[in-house]
């Protein structure tokens, strides 16, 4: 009725609820996320939820749907707004990136690859890579519309990574076009074209950017101040899984 009278969601508890989706063809099927608690789906138009998946998906931030399939579902955490300790937040135990593509009915971990690495190699490690398994703070989620397995991740503290194999490899998308020496950044929101040719990313503090995909799917960004980017470079990249825990 137009927001005159209000009737309380059965079945998804007091929680904080960062996600909400609508099913683009059938209203009453919607999708919420409950950080603390998990993944929760109605067939009701929103009256009553129930959970899915198991414990894993405890600490949802944020959901994705693909706008070319509407059964490839994305769901990934944010353990720093759950408010886990520093060390339960790097121990690689909580949170992470979860795709479905049957509708929230199994689930598939992405990050799962890279919970141990630079344990064994530390001389090839590299400390952005271990913190986006060990730090599961991810802020948004863009899913290609014709590839699924495509993803391009907002991380609090990593800048924007990507996989184009469903999460078997990851890669930092350039990030000294975005800012200064690798330093961490938070990139908050991301947005895309309705082809998906053209990626946006909001950060904190350092200005929007707008990423270019190639036809390899390469993305090459500006909007940023590569001279400043020169002059400012950081060391205090960890080298080893070690360091990074420190």
């Amino acid at each position: 009725d137009q927001g005159q009278n209000w009737t309380r969601a059965q079945g998804i508890g007091d929680f904080a609820i960062y996600s909400i989706i609508f099913h683009p063809d059938n209203s009453n099927i919607v999708y919420a996320s409950a950080l603390g608690s998990g993944v929760f789906k109605s067939n009701d138009g929103g009256r009553n939820f129930t959970p899915l998946g198991d414990s894993s998906l405890k600490y949802t931030y944020r959901l994705a749907m693909s706008s070319g399939d509407s059964n490839v579902l994305v769901a990934s955490s944010n353990v720093f707004f759950a408010q886990l300790s520093t060390e339960e937040q790097i121990s690689g135990k909580y949170g992470g990136i979860f795709q479905s593509k049957n509708g929230g009915e199994t689930w598939k971990e992405l990050t799962a690859g890279i919970r141990k690495y630079g344990e064994d190699n530390p001389v090839e490690f590299f400390g952005w890579l271990y913190n986006f398994g060990h730090l599961p703070n991810y802020e948004m989620i863009l899913m290609d519309p014709k590839d699924p397995n495509h993803l391009i991740v907002g991380h609090h503290g990593e800048n924007v990574v990507v996989t184009h194999d469903g999460g078997v490899t990851w890669e930092k998308s350039l990030p000294e076009q975005m800012v200064p020496g690798n330093i961490h950044n938070y990139a908050y929101c991301l947005g895309f074209s309705s082809d998906f040719r053209k990626i946006y990313a909001c950060t904190c503090g350092r200005g929007l950017f707008r990423g270019i995909l190639d036809k390899t799917q390469k993305l090459t960004w500006d909007f940023a101040d590569t001279a400043n980017a020169k002059k400012s470079k950081s060391g205090l990249q960890p080298r080893n899984a070690q360091e990074a825990r420190r």
